[in-house]
């Protein structure tokens, strides 16, 4: 799948969405930064900082919308 990516990787709006799905997914199951990092260099996920700020933006919108 690495390969299948960076071949596809022309930044198109499906692989970005996969990238950003795949890394919360790893990011929400506790996969380690250095892992993510490694990930991020593959074209397999955003970076660790971006996915960290994603995720307390929905968690905050998620905590929002249930007062």
């Amino acid at each position: 799948t690495v390969i299948q990516s960076q071949i596809a990787n022309i930044r198109s709006q499906n692989n970005l969405a996969f990238q950003i799905i795949h890394g919360l997914c790893l990011f929400s199951s506790g996969t380690s930064r250095k892992t993510i990092d490694l990930l991020t260099h593959c074209g397999l996920s955003p970076g660790y900082d971006a996915l960290h700020t994603s995720h307390t933006i929905m968690a905050d919108g998620q905590i929002r919308r249930a007062q």
